[in-house]
């Protein structure tokens, strides 16, 4: 179960990484350029697959299970969480009102850091200038880069399997078996809040996961 274990934190951490380098990316496009670039979501990914495989190269197990299996694991689930949201239009209110509004503002030059109050449509103002939005930095660097609004909501399946990941090596350090490890996260993450959200751009689900 330790090799098992050690899979699965490198998942997590690969996941989270990726949510975190890209953060920190488009925050640095915001500070140095009017809106979020093209770029800031495929530089995020070739940071940290790059940097993982380096580190794992130096240690001399880049060809070596630990390396190869959570890299095309976490890049299969990136690929298919771009898939998966492309296919669902967001049918809720809020995230055709407010959110997707400020992922398109934000992917089109909008600069919340020198550019804070804005009007954009006069129904939705106070709820984009005022609203977190880690949700929409990722939100609006995938849309930069494929040009599908839909795609940013790939952050949900993204926190989803980094969130289920991270419960199964929870359960392995209180001595489960893997198997109701995997069972036990997936009843955890697989709650009606997070799965009635996962195809919109709400973000109830994410504070929960």
């Amino acid at each position: 179960q330790a090799a098992a274990a050690e899979q699965f934190v490198n998942i997590s951490y690969l996941l989270l990484a990726l949510i975190c380098v890209n953060h920190l990316i488009v925050m640095v496009d915001i500070l140095l350029s009017p809106g979020v670039s093209a770029l800031s979501f495929p530089i995020s990914l070739a940071l940290v697959f790059g940097l993982f495989i380096i580190y794992k190269g130096n240690k001399g197990e880049v060809f070596s299970a630990s390396c190869l299996l959570p890299v095309i694991f976490s890049l299969v689930c990136v690929v298919l969480s771009l898939g998966f949201s492309a296919f669902f239009f967001d049918l809720s209110w809020d995230g055709q009102w407010y959110h997707q509004a400020a992922v398109h503002a934000l992917s089109e030059g909008w600069n919340p850091l020198r550019e804070p109050i804005r009007e954009f449509n006069k129904n939705n103002d106070i709820s984009i200038l005022h609203f977190p939005k880690g949700s929409w930095y990722f939100a609006a660097s995938v849309y930069s880069t494929f040009g599908n609004i839909e795609m940013g909501k790939s952050l949900n399946l993204i926190v989803l399997i980094a969130a289920w990941c991270s419960l199964i090596i929870a359960g392995l350090e209180y001595r489960l078996k893997l198997f109701k490890s995997i069972i036990l996260a997936l009843l955890v993450v697989l709650n009606p809040v997070v799965w009635s959200q996962i195809t919109t751009f709400l973000v109830d689900g994410n504070l929960y996961l």
